[in-house]
């Protein structure tokens, strides 16, 4: 997690699976694509070694491009579709996994 003036700014879990990491949930206090950058990138900085599965929505670009210049690369695409009132998901950058959100 990342804090500043003893509040806890954002957070970021794995699941590891043997020498598989699946990284999600990622989640900031306030709507700053600069604390998920620090934290994605400590994240990863820990990992060297395993297979990493990330999920990114693609409005996050700057995450994306992130991922890119670390030697990630994208396999594949998901629609996500939901049904009833808007959900609020603004500080949500990496969603826990593709079936919880």
């Amino acid at each position: 997690y990342l804090s500043k003036n003893n509040k806890i700014e954002g957070y970021v879990l794995i699941k590891l699976y043997d020498n598989l990491v699946e990284i999600g949930p990622l989640v900031t206090r306030s709507e700053n694509e600069n604390i998920a950058l620090i934290l994605l990138e400590k994240t990863l900085s820990e990992l060297s070694g395993f297979n990493i599965v990330i999920y990114i929505p693609k409005k996050y670009e700057k995450i994306i491009d992130f991922i890119s210049s670390v030697g990630l690369i994208k396999e594949t695409n998901f629609v996500r579709m939901f049904n009833g009132p808007e959900i609020k998901m603004n500080s949500i950058y990496l969603p826990e996994s593709l079936e919880r959100g």
